[in-house]
């Protein structure tokens, strides 16, 4: 929410300025973009360290409590539900930010505004930005 915040005061401190739409359209979609890109990295990396970190930790309750194949189902059951929870949030959450900013950065074509593409880019945004609220977590970075 941050990224987006600061993009449209940019934008609208470009536009105070007189300089048009078109003139600061890619620029700040590719700020966007980037920000969006660069949290997606770092979500990423928690995510797996999370990931990884539950792995483990049912993979030695599993041993502790059934021996060797429960430490073998420990990690993989740690494992799998670990990608599925985490990473399905994660590919719903940064694929719709990420695809709708490529959308929006498409939508506008030398001078001409591509109507379908821009709508289609911001509810992609949209629906990203919701996935995000919709976790129940107070996040202010994006």
């Amino acid at each position: 929410m941050v990224g987006l915040v600061l993009t449209l005061l940019w934008s609208a401190w470009q536009y105070y300025h007189g300089v048009p739409i078109e003139g600061f359209w890619l620029s700040a979609v590719n700020f966007l973009f980037w920000w969006y890109v660069a949290w997606a990295i770092l979500m990423g990396l928690i995510y797996l360290v999370l990931t990884i970190l539950m792995s483990l930790g049912l993979g030695a309750s599993g041993f502790e409590n059934f021996g060797p194949l429960g430490g073998a189902l420990g990690l993989i059951g740690g494992g799998c539900a670990g990608i599925f929870m985490l990473g399905l949030s994660f590919l719903l959450h940064y694929g719709c930010l990420i695809f709708g900013t490529v959308m929006l950065r498409e939508a506008l074509v030398g001078n001409t505004w591509n109507i379908g593409t821009l709508v289609f880019g911001l509810i992609l945004v949209a629906v990203g930005l919701f996935f995000s609220r919709s976790s129940g977590s107070k996040k202010t970075s994006e």
